[in-house]
C-alpha cells in the first residue's frame, strides 16, 4: 500500500517535488517560441527543435499553450503538479489570443490604409503632373511618372534631315535641365558614362557634383550653369 501524497509531491516516498504547472504555462506563453517551457519540463531536445523553429512559426507555440495549460501534463520525471486553475487558463487565453488578434487585424489594417493613401496620392501626383505637361505640349511618357532617369526619355529627333544637328530651340530647352531631350542627347553622344559604380541603375549619377562636373566639361558654353545643374539633379 502506499500513501497518497500531496499535491506538489510524487514518488513512492513522497519526496520529490514536482515541476509547477503554472510556470510551464507562463513560460509557454511568454517565452515558448524560444522552447523555455521544453527546457523546464526537462525535454532539452524538444526545447531545442522548438528553439530553432521559433516556436514552430507559431503553431507550435500555440498548441503547447493550451497542451500546458488544459491539464497537467508529464515532465522529464513525473506529471504536473495541478497548481492551475481550469477557469483562470481559460479566461487568460482567450483574453491573449483576443488581445493578439486584435493587434495582428489593426497592423494589417493600418498597413493597408497607408498603401491606398502611398497610391492616392501617387495618383494625384500623375495626374497634376500630365496636367503640366499637357500645358506645355510635352507629351508624357510612363517613365516620367516615377524615378526618371536617361533611359525614360527618348533621344531627340532632328526634323532638319541633318543627322546629328540640334535645333536651337532643343538647346535652349536643356540648358539647365540634364534630362531634358538636349541632355540626354549629350549624355549619350559625349560619352561620359564614367567607371563602373558611378552611375545607378537609371543612369542618374551617384555624386551630383561630379555630374555638374562632367556635364559642364560636355557643354562648355554652359559652364556658369554647372553650379545649377548640380542643384536640378
Amino acid at each position: 500500500m502506499f500513501c497518497k501524497c500531496y499535491r506538489d509531491f510524487a514518488d513512492p516516498e513522497c519526496r520529490t517535488r514536482r515541476k509547477s504547472q503554472m510556470t510551464a504555462y507562463f513560460l509557454s506563453v511568454f517565452l515558448g517560441v524560444f522552447g523555455a517551457d521544453h527546457f523546464y519540463l526537462g525535454n532539452y531536445y524538444s526545447g531545442f527543435a522548438k528553439l530553432a523553429s521559433f516556436g514552430g512559426l507559431g503553431v507550435w507555440w500555440v498548441v503547447d499553450i493550451v497542451r500546458i495549460g488544459s491539464s497537467p501534463i508529464y515532465s522529464s520525471e513525473y506529471r504536473l503538479a495541478y497548481d492551475l486553475p481550469h477557469a483562470f487558463y481559460v479566461l487568460f487565453t482567450v483574453c491573449l489570443f483576443t488581445c493578439l488578434g486584435y493587434f495582428i487585424f489593426g497592423t494589417l489594417t493600418r498597413a493597408y490604409n497607408n498603401q491606398r493613401a502611398k497610391s492616392k496620392f501617387l495618383r494625384r501626383e500623375e495626374e497634376l503632373h500630365a496636367k503640366m505637361l499637357a500645358t506645355t505640349g510635352i507629351k508624357n511618357r510612363p517613365g516620367d511618372c516615377i524615378n526618371p532617369g536617361f533611359s525614360s526619355y527618348a533621344m531627340p529627333m532632328n526634323p532638319c534631315g541633318n543627322y546629328g544637328a540640334v535645333p536651337e530651340n532643343v538647346r535652349q530647352s536643356g540648358q539647365l535641365n540634364p534630362f531634358s531631350a538636349y541632355g540626354v542627347f549629350q549624355h549619350a553622344t559625349t560619352g561620359y558614362s564614367g567607371p563602373p559604380g558611378r552611375y545607378n541603375g537609371h543612369s542618374q549619377p551617384r555624386n551630383p557634383a561630379d555630374f555638374a562636373m562632367r556635364a559642364s566639361c560636355a557643354m562648355p558654353q554652359y559652364q556658369e550653369y554647372a553650379g545649377a545643374m548640380e542643384y536640378g539633379y
